[in-house]
């Protein structure tokens, strides 16, 4: 009997870790203390504030170190005699601009570990309460949130194609590949469960759908989960001193993509 119990407790364990692996950088490591430093890489675009940010920052230096150095003429001549890019004449427009990696830092807390429930309900709290305002996307002026028509088969193939639509653009935006899940309000259910009766094992073309009540009843939301080293939610599980870490890189909410049914 006992060690019946124990295996329904190990498979409880498991489930709840592969469910945080779904929705966020979920990873277990032991950590001595109760601060670390987590190096992670993230993919930057030209037109990102991050990067704009960063080149700003790199010129102030530059005019500082030419002010104490005494060499503005110098810096002058430097920035006439700068080669102009062309290449815009020459590549198709795009809204990308140029992109490159970038090692970053973030320093994490710990927090004391309590059980994997509410380790879920608060990562779930955070993805539903920064999700509140329509996803800003460049590329289109309107939200992408659907109105339904009344019609189930009609409105089930919509929004199914809105998620799958969501999972692009998480490619697209995060640069780093298409969703693994979504998260899903109690309005959805009729309409994902008639894809899962589809697709099966859970899922919908691929991901892994999961029903919580935490989510706003009206709303879909797209994760894109990666490896503890990547952007996005960072979620480190330290069980050998009961603590866990838990953060937010720069650029988290590129990894995730959402819409409401009306």
């Amino acid at each position: 009997m006992k060690e019946k119990h124990l295996t329904v407790q190990l498979d409880y364990l498991d489930n709840m870790k592969e469910k945080l692996q779904d929705i966020c950088n979920y990873s277990e490591k032991q950590i001595n203390g109760n601060l670390t430093q987590l190096m992670y890489v993230d993919m930057l675009s030209s037109e990102d504030e991050e990067y704009q940010r960063m080149i700003k920052q790199q010129n102030r230096e530059l005019v500082v170190d030419a002010i104490l150095d005494d060499k503005v003429e110098e810096l002058n001549i430097f920035k006439q005699n700068q080669v102009t890019d062309v290449s815009s004449q020459y590549n198709p427009a795009t809204t990308m601009g140029i992109i490159s990696p970038k090692v970053m830092q973030i320093s994490m807390t710990a927090k004391k570990f309590e059980t994997y429930q509410k380790l879920w309900n608060q990562v779930v709290l955070f993805l539903n309460k920064n999700t509140q305002n329509p996803k800003n996307i460049k590329q289109r002026s309107q939200a992408l949130d659907y109105k339904l028509t009344g019609d189930h088969e009609t409105d089930h193939k919509k929004i199914i194609s809105k998620i799958l639509m969501c999972s692009s653009i998480i490619a697209m935006d995060g640069r780093i590949g298409p969703a693994k899940s979504i998260l899903y309000g109690k309005k959805l259910i009729p309409y994902i469960n008639h894809a899962i009766n589809q697709f099966g094992s859970n899922n919908i073309n691929g991901l892994v759908a999961h029903f919580s009540e935490l989510v706003d009843d009206d709303k879909v939301i797209v994760c894109r989960s990666n490896n503890p080293d990547q952007s996005g939610l960072l979620l480190i599980d330290d069980q050998q001193n009961g603590q866990y870490f838990f953060n937010q890189t720069t650029n988290w909410y590129k990894q995730y993509c959402w819409f409401r049914i009306m």
